[in-house]
């Protein structure tokens, strides 16, 4: 006996399985997983590095343990902001495009965020997106963080 499908159907099949990758695709996805279970946030970024005496480049790491104040507001400019998969989270790819140029990492105790200025990020090995428009989400994040950085 053998079981055909009509046209109608595949084409009902077809729009299903489109809705639900589109549907797994673009759902944002929280930071919260990452921040909700780290004791320590280290930092560093492109905006903090410095020349020392000897004109010598130095990248400055900041952490901050939980309970501290600026913990605290690093974790509230995260919550402000999600991230999605993409077809390279999809495919297990592990490499940013060649226009994402790194400008954040961020360590929650073992994990690591890397943040790119055209909104890819790197997360647990897999690439995801910020934002659905370009990079405007990632670097509107960097920058409120950067000034948590600098600020006494």
């Amino acid at each position: 006996m053998k079981i055909t499908m009509g046209r109608t159907m595949k084409i009902v099949v077809a729009v299903l399985i489109v809705a639900v990758l589109a549907f797994v695709m673009l759902s944002p996805y929280s930071f919260e997983k990452y921040t909700a279970s780290s004791k320590l946030i280290q930092v560093t970024s492109t905006d903090t590095v410095t020349k020392d005496a000897n004109g010598k480049k130095k990248q400055q790491v900041y952490s901050f343990k939980q309970g501290d104040k600026k913990y605290t507001e690093i974790v509230n400019v995260l919550d402000q902001y999600s991230y999605h998969y993409t077809t390279k989270t999809l495919t297990n790819s592990s490499q940013m495009g060649e226009s994402s140029k790194p400008q954040m990492i961020m360590l929650f105790g073992k994990k690591m965020l890397v943040i790119s200025d055209s909104g890819e990020i790197l997360l647990d090995d897999h690439v995801y997106r910020m934002g659905y428009s370009g990079g405007k989400d990632a670097k509107n994040m960097m920058k409120s963080i950067n000034k948590i950085l600098k600020s006494k």
